[in-house]
């Protein structure tokens, strides 16, 4: 370790400070200084230094310490071919490590680094966002094909990572297309499609491959290939790509022996013979449809193809689940399916599926159907946190059911604070209703004794109010009525 003496800071002041003007002399002074002492912060910025000479600048390329070695290498006006042969001539890839992972170094100086054979430093240079995304894409691809073929959660999840870091979605989907487009270990290609940002013909470039991937991962690893294989079945896939894939797993179906061990791609198989090709074409029509007819028609399509799969296998039935929900959601969003159909698939829907379609209806000013959807759903006041007016909502909901003679249902107990009126919640209930209520429910207990209060203003009207409601069955604002007239 250097002594930091009042020498050493004046040179590092003078390096810090002299802008390029310090002489050769001087220049070589510091240097033979700060290499017998041994001062390796001296050392790196004389490396950076503007105006460095070309007698200094050749005895710091000898030096082995990395800070300088990185600091040398690192300067902008570094002769391509001095860095080649210096670099090319280290042996100590632990040396060369930090060049290729440090950022905002010139490109030449992660050129040249990659032309040195070494998997450590691919990965470094694979996974730093700096380097220019030509050469990081050719070093991801030997840094997968480097990677065991089991393909284990931490080596997946450490590519995936090389890829992402600081890249932009252009640069990872380049990134993950390479891949795909040259490995054959099923767990890396799962992680590509699952980004889902690999094109056609990469999907069409796996599908071609089916049985050299299951070839590489070998029977020993059947358990990721047969993973990588369901993820496969749920992607989109146009007609001919979905061909390829059926005649790809029946290769390799007819390739294995072993009975026990041909069950989960036999299944696999017949998952993809039920599947519909057709699907996604239909789904995409009915999503930009913008005729009510029109849309109603192609619903009804998806949901015969949906709901028409066979019982195939367990992946089967998982499909058929995944492609209802998105066609739930569809119906959700749509602005120009008819209300009446779009209610028939409430109890499909998820609670922000249904404060979406509760919003879509509100921009329509459509109360009719906004009421209905309130009685078409399991947890109506949940959906209510979503309108813009509930306390509109609930009162014309309340008049509907009224003007038919049906009884209120419970739900409303909870809606008081929401729609800021206790007569419209609370008190539209039957009196027998609202004391079920009030057993789970602090905050109407307490709206019921301010009500009683704001009502009940005389001893007269309390004793009233206590005769009466020991066989009254009605509803407790026709109570509290019923008692104010009674004088």
């Amino acid at each position: 370790m250097p002594t930091y003496s009042n020498l050493n800071k004046m040179y590092l002041l003078l390096l810090e400070n002299g802008g390029g003007a310090l002489s050769p002399n001087i220049q070589r002074k510091i240097c033979d200084y700060a290499l017998s002492s041994r001062d390796t912060a001296l050392l790196k910025r004389l490396a950076e230094y503007p105006g460095l000479t070309k007698e200094v600048d050749n005895l710091l390329a000898r030096e082995n310490d990395l800070v300088v070695l990185v600091a040398w290498a690192s300067r902008k006006d570094r002769d391509p071919v001095d860095l080649e042969k210096r670099l090319l001539r280290e042996k100590r890839v632990n040396a060369l490590l930090p060049l290729a992972s440090s950022t905002g170094l010139d490109q030449k100086v992660y050129s040249t680094v990659a032309r040195i054979d070494s998997i450590h430093l691919t990965g470094a240079l694979a996974g730093n966002p700096s380097v220019a995304d030509d050469l990081r894409k050719r070093k991801l691809v030997e840094y997968a094909k480097h990677l065991p073929r089991g393909g284990s959660n931490p080596h997946v999840a450490t590519l995936k990572k090389m890829v992402e870091n600081g890249s932009s979605p252009e640069s990872q989907a380049s990134f993950y297309e390479a891949i795909a487009m040259t490995s054959n270990v099923a767990p890396y290609l799962e992680a590509c499609l699952n980004s889902k940002v690999i094109s056609s013909a990469a999907i069409d470039s796996i599908l071609e491959r089916i049985p050299a991937i299951y070839a590489m991962s070998g029977e020993s690893l059947d358990r990721h290939t047969a993973k990588f294989f369901h993820v496969l079945v749920t992607v989109q896939l146009n007609p001919t790509q979905h061909k390829s894939l059926l005649a790809g797993v029946e290769k390799v179906v007819d390739s294995i022996k072993s009975s026990w061990r041909v069950r989960p791609y036999q299944d696999i198989l017949e998952t993809i013979k039920y599947s519909d090709a057709e699907y996604d074409s239909v789904y995409e029509r009915f999503v930009s449809c913008q005729d009510a007819n029109e849309s109603a028609l192609l619903l009804d399509e998806l949901k015969h193809r949906v709901s028409s799969r066979g019982a195939g296998s367990s992946q089967s039935a998982s499909i058929r689940h995944n492609e209802m929900a998105r066609m739930v959601r569809a119906v959700a969003s749509h602005r120009y399916l008819p209300a009446a159909k779009t209610l028939t698939y409430t109890s499909e829907m998820t609670e922000s599926e249904l404060k979406d379609l509760l919003a879509r209806m509100e921009a329509d000013n459509d109360m009719e159907n906004m009421v209905a959807l309130l009685d078409a759903v399991r947890a109506p006041e949940r959906v209510l946190y979503g309108s813009r007016d509930p306390h509109a909502l609930v009162k014309a909901y309340v008049a509907q059911r009224e003007s038919k003679g049906f009884p209120n249902p419970l739900w409303l107990a909870s809606c008081g604070p929401m729609v800021k009126d206790a007569d419209l919640a609370y008190a539209s209930l039957s009196y027998e209703h609202l004391l079920v209520c009030m057993v789970r429910n602090l905050e109407l207990r307490a709206m019921v004794a301010a009500e009683m209060e704001k009502h009940l203003v005389s001893q007269e009207m309390w004793e009233v109010f206590h005769t009466l409601a020991k066989d009254f069955t009605g509803k407790l604002s026709q109570l509290l009525r019923v008692a104010v007239s009674i004088r």
